[in-house]
């Protein structure tokens, strides 16, 4: 039970006692329960920051599908983080 186990891992670190292995396995389970990769998101923005490499957008906060054309192609983005706007720009 994912309740139990986030109790366990509170109750932990409220009386200072390190429970870093429930946490990364608590962790574990939460991101692959999640309908978005958080990480993979993370590890593409870092990519085209670094690299110009351009990311994928979802359609919403609650819609974990990535935006796409009207003729069904994936949109694909890049932010021009030099500048101080930081615009985003399809490619």
């Amino acid at each position: 039970d994912l309740k139990k186990l986030a109790n366990f891992i509170e109750i932990a670190h409220w009386v200072k006692v390190p429970a870093t292995a429930m946490g990364n396995a608590f962790d574990y389970i939460i991101q692959l329960a999640s309908p978005v990769m958080v990480s993979a998101q993370v590890s593409a923005l870092q990519r085209d920051y670094f690299g110009a490499h351009g990311y994928f957008k979802l359609k919403g906060l609650d819609d974990s599908e990535v935006m796409t054309s009207k003729e069904g192609k994936i949109r694909e983005f890049h932010t021009e983080w030099m500048l101080p706007e930081r615009p985003e720009k399809e490619i």
